[in-house]
């Protein structure tokens, strides 16, 4: 845990809010997939509350007040034990599993017991969403004209990545919880490995075109994965 985290940990305990928290869990790629080579420009934060008359605003001061651009989500502790579907923003169920994955600040993570109850079709099906959103958020970038070419580079750079993760957790080759130990060439063989790229595709994270290339290649392994023309062999 960095030691910006540890003492939030410390400070969090004696916050006027504190009694309503079940909680308090920091995510993603600062704490699980932060060996790809870039550091991430914000914070997730995940924060569950037992208490609907909470000052939600004072969770949210706090938040602004001790993390460098946050990216935060407040759920109601009944809204996560009701039946409703859980998800995230413009997330389905996976968000559960980086949500187990995360360190908790306050409290126990209840996400890593609820994980082990999750419906393994839906957690598949929320991959698959996320695989496709990806494929539309990269080619929309390269293409567009007002894409700059800084901000073509870092979006394909980002999503390409991403893409590739969860072509792998698709097709149960990595777990989330591997992701700590995964650099981003280590994916690239995996994908190299599984057949997802061709084993001769030459990597390289530093030239636009390239990259596009790569993201061209991956976008018709999926396609065609789904259409019949290849068979994937999926580990349960």
């Amino acid at each position: 845990m960095s030691k910006d985290f540890e003492s939030i940990k410390k400070v969090l305990p004696i916050q006027p809010f504190a009694k309503d928290l079940v909680c308090f869990i920091v995510f993603g790629s600062s704490v699980v997939n932060n060996n790809m080579g870039k550091m991430p420009d914000d914070a997730d934060i995940c924060v569950v509350v037992n208490n609907r008359e909470a000052d939600l605003r004072k969770i949210s001061e706090f938040i602004f007040d001790h993390f460098k651009k946050p990216d935060f989500r407040i759920y109601f502790q009944d809204e996560i034990d009701s039946n409703l579907q859980f998800m995230d923003v413009g997330v389905g169920v996976f968000a559960m599993e980086y949500f187990a994955n995360g360190i908790s600040l306050f409290g126990e993570n209840i996400f890593i017991k609820k994980l082990l109850k999750i419906n393994k079709s839906k957690l598949k099906e929320s991959y698959l969403n996320k695989i496709f959103e990806y494929i539309i958020r990269i080619r929309v970038a390269y293409i567009s004209k007002n894409s700059t070419y800084k901000y073509k580079m870092w979006h394909i750079y980002k999503y390409v990545i991403r893409l590739s993760i969860d072509i792998l957790l698709y097709n149960g080759y990595i777990v989330y919880g591997d992701l700590k130990g995964l650099t981003k060439y280590e994916i690239f063989n995996l994908c190299k490995k599984h057949n997802i790229v061709k084993k001769s595709t030459v990597i390289d994270f530093d030239n636009l075109e390239k990259m596009y290339e790569l993201f061209k290649e991956i976008n018709i392994y999926v396609v065609n994965s789904h259409t019949g023309k290849i068979k994937t062999k999926i580990n349960s």
